[in-house]
């Protein structure tokens, strides 16, 4: 018998939804105030857009920050939107709840994330965790012996 993704998916809670056009100094601010550890990206009608790694707003803050003279990063902060920042094709990089744990599993496993968002039709509608997956499948095949 399989289990699906919506027998385990949950409300986000690891993970830090925000909106496309939420500014750079916001989400730094909210990365900063939370230990989350996945950002998933909706717009207005909390349609998925996709998802930034924290390496990305890492990468932002290099090229963005290189000069580092405070006046020039107070005014790239105030000016991008985490829209820039949106992994390429990561639109797609989600599991539905009907997906089976095994699929989730090894698209989690080759996509390196701990937390995927969990969509159905276009809408985010939770997030799944590589060890709740694990979890949900230890206890569906316990192993045998002592």
């Amino acid at each position: 018998m399989q289990t699906l993704v919506k027998e385990i998916q949950k409300e986000p809670k690891f993970s830090l939804i925000v909106s496309d056009s939420t500014r750079m100094s916001d989400l730094i601010q909210r990365i900063y105030e939370s230990p989350h550890s996945s950002i998933f990206v909706v717009d207005r009608g909390k349609k998925f857009k996709g998802l930034v790694l924290h390496a990305d707003v890492i990468d932002w803050a290099k090229f963005q920050l290189g000069d580092l003279n405070k006046l020039g990063v107070l005014h790239t902060l105030g000016k991008q939107t985490v829209k820039d920042q949106i992994k390429r094709y990561s639109e797609r990089a989600f599991v539905k709840p009907e997906d089976d744990l095994i699929k989730a599993l090894g698209w989690m496993l080759s996509s390196g994330l701990i937390v995927a968002p969990v969509v159905k039709g276009k809408k985010l509608v939770g997030e799944v965790t590589l060890a709740g997956i694990l979890i949900a499948l230890r206890l569906r095949n316990p192993p045998l012996g002592p």
